[in-house]
């Protein structure tokens, strides 16, 4: 809303992986950095496999889904001023 009132034009709104899913998965992650780290890996190991693998399109778009559902990290707004 702020984007279209600022007269935005809304290309895409994507999310980042939600690294919190770990917590949701047992792995308790804060204060503990040496399994922080290892769940920070496996999330870009997750994402190097899925663009290595020619599934790069895959990513894209179940990060798309993510930030429908207001999952995600960081919301990815694309957008382009309107004249």
């Amino acid at each position: 809303m702020l984007l279209k009132k600022r007269g935005f034009d809304i290309l895409q709104i994507e999310s980042t992986f939600p690294i919190d899913l770990f917590l949701l998965m047992g792995e308790t992650y804060i204060g503990n950095e040496l399994l922080g780290r290892g769940c920070h890996s496996k999330r870009k190991t997750l994402e190097i496999n899925l663009a290595g693998s020619g599934h790069n399109k895959v990513k894209r778009e179940l990060y798309i889904a993510m930030a429908k559902l207001g999952i995600g990290r960081e919301i990815c707004a694309y957008a382009r001023k309107l004249v």
